[in-house]
C-alpha cells in the first residue's frame, strides 16, 4: 500500500543504486505514448492508483530547501506533482555523531510521529513545521561541518595544513 523511498542525497540527486532501482521499473509502464500528457510519457501497465509514495532523505547541507529539486522532479515524473510525500532533512552528518544524540533522538521521535500520521492519512502541518526546523542554527552547523574537514577554508588539503580540530 505504501512505497517508501529512503536514501541520502548525493550531489543534489539520487544515489546511483536508487536510480538503478527506478530504471528497473520501466517494465511497469506500457511502451505506448500517453497522448494527453503535455510532456509525453508512458501509461502504467498495472493499476497503482491505490498506492502511496513517500521519499525520506537527509543531506549534508544546512537545509534541504533548494537541494532536492532534481529529486522532486524525478518523483513528480514518476508519480505526478502531488502524487508523493517528501520528508527531507538537512544537517544529516550530525545523526552519526554520539555528542549530538540527544538532539537527533528528538528529531527522530518527530519522524516516527510523522510516520504514524502518514499511515493515518497524512503528515499534519504542525509536524511538518517541526520537522522543517534545523537541528542547529546555520552558523553553528556550518562551523561544525567546516571544522570536521580538518583543513582551513581556501587551502588545499595536504598534511602540513591539516588541523586536528573536529566538532563532529
Amino acid at each position: 500500500d505504501i512505497i517508501i523511498w529512503s536514501f541520502p542525497l548525493y550531489y543534489y540527486s539520487l544515489p546511483s543504486r536508487i536510480k538503478a532501482v527506478m530504471d528497473r521499473q520501466l517494465p511497469m509502464s506500457l511502451p505506448f505514448m500517453v497522448k494527453d500528457s503535455p510532456s509525453g510519457g508512458h501509461p502504467g501497465r498495472y493499476d497503482m492508483s491505490g498506492k502511496r509514495y513517500i521519499a525520506i532523505s537527509t543531506c549534508g547541507f544546512y537545509t534541504s530547501v533548494g537541494n532536492y529539486n532534481a529529486v522532486d522532479e524525478q518523483f513528480s515524473r514518476m508519480y505526478g506533482i502531488d502524487g508523493f510525500t517528501s520528508l527531507y532533512c538537512g544537517e544529516g552528518e550530525i545523526f552519526g555523531v554520539p555528542q549530538h544524540k540527544k538532539r537527533t533522538d528528538e528529531y527522530l521521535e518527530l519522524v516516527k510521529q510523522a510516520g504514524r500520521e502518514y499511515i493515518l492519512g497524512g503528515i499534519t502541518p504542525k509536524t511538518n513545521e517541526y520537522l522543517s526546523q534545523p537541528l542547529y542554527p546555520r552558523e553553528v552547523f556550518e562551523q561544525m561541518a567546516d571544522a570536521n574537514w580538518g583543513i582551513k577554508a581556501g587551502k588545499s588539503c595536504n598534511d602540513s595544513q591539516r588541523e586536528d580540530v573536529s566538532l563532529f
